[in-house]
């Protein structure tokens, strides 16, 4: 896992970009079951 270095103003929008990634890999992994 790499953690973007920044503004902690951008720690909610990573944190977001990271769930949905997150969210993703989950759906994928799925379909590929």
């Amino acid at each position: 896992m790499q953690l973007s270095l920044g503004p902690s103003a951008k720690t909610s929008h990573f944190t977001s970009n990271l769930t949905l990634t997150s969210q993703m890999r989950v759906t994928l992994l799925s379909i590929n079951v």
